[in-house]
């Protein structure tokens, strides 16, 4: 009984609807020897009456947002955690540096908005800048 105890419990409730601890243990034999017979004959109503560990573990990694994260035993694998908590940060700033510019980069937008505040003085002044200043250009590779 100790090794499928735990099947047997929620055999007890789910399908006969009777609490385990509410049982006198004459009952709790012959309930037992019921669901032991179901269990050989092969004819229990659900799969998860026969190993409810191993169901549990198969629910868990349907369920489990890291599909190709690894369970041990159900215990966390602290080295599979931290691989993919690096394999996530190297994502991480592979997109941030993809996302920044460059020094050369800086220096023409620093030059086109140096043109545009010049352009701005020009024209407060009177005067009428040169219409290609403060623009710039993409160049296609």
């Amino acid at each position: 009984m100790y090794s499928k105890e735990a099947e047997f419990r929620s055999w007890l409730i789910e399908v006969k609807n009777i609490s385990f601890e509410s049982l006198p243990t004459s009952g709790i034999k012959q309930y037992f020897a019921e669901y032991m017979e179901d269990y050989n004959t092969a004819t229990l109503p659900h799969i998860k009456y026969y190993n409810l560990e191993k169901y549990e573990m198969e629910e868990r990694k349907k369920n489990n947002p890291f599909s190709g994260y690894e369970e041990s035993s159900g215990v966390t694998d602290i080295l599979q955690d931290e691989k993919r908590h690096r394999q996530l940060n190297k994502s991480k700033r592979a997109t941030a540096a993809s996302l920044m510019m460059t020094e050369d980069q800086l220096k023409d937008l620093k030059k086109i908005y140096d043109e545009r505040v010049a352009a701005d003085r020009l024209k407060k002044m009177g005067y009428e800048p040169k219409s290609s200043m403060g623009i710039r250009y993409e160049m296609q590779i």
